[in-house]
């Protein structure tokens, strides 16, 4: 899975962000052209930043975290098969969590997401999860 999403992320190069922009802004009236332009390029690099991260090979999951993750899918499948559950990952560890804004809400999550359609594993920060735990149990 992080292969084929390093993969996904060497495609998010300046043409295909520039290309991306050009569609955009096409309909944004001509003097605002550039303005546009610029902040629609950092949204989509600020939206796309969990996964250009694993570009960098220092900061892709090492095989600990393969292992981690590897066993959240099992158990989630495993207890899925008895009764409808909820699979939770509480982790710091941008391999998994999103990129979260100051107010913590959601940058990036192309990573995180990836993971629960694959897995069906709910990955977040710990205070996050925890506020979902008490939605479900309070």
């Amino acid at each position: 899975m992080y292969r084929h999403l390093t993969d996904r992320a060497s495609l998010v190069t300046r043409s295909t962000v520039r290309a991306a922009i050009e569609n955009k802004i096409r309909q944004t009236f001509t003097p605002f052209r550039k303005l546009a332009s610029d902040i629609y390029a950092r949204q989509l690099l600020r939206d796309r930043s969990q996964l250009t991260r694993l570009r960098n090979p220092s900061k892709r999951p090492d095989p600990t975290d393969h292992f981690i993750l590897a066993e959240a899918a099992h158990l989630g499948e495993k207890y899925a098969a008895q009764e409808p559950i909820k699979m939770f990952l509480a982790s710091t560890d941008l391999a998994f969590s999103p990129i979260l804004a100051n107010d913590s809400s959601i940058l990036s999550d192309d990573v995180t997401r990836e993971i629960q359609n694959r897995f069906a594993v709910y990955c977040d920060w710990p205070e996050r999860i925890a506020s979902e735990l008490r939605k479900i149990y309070h």
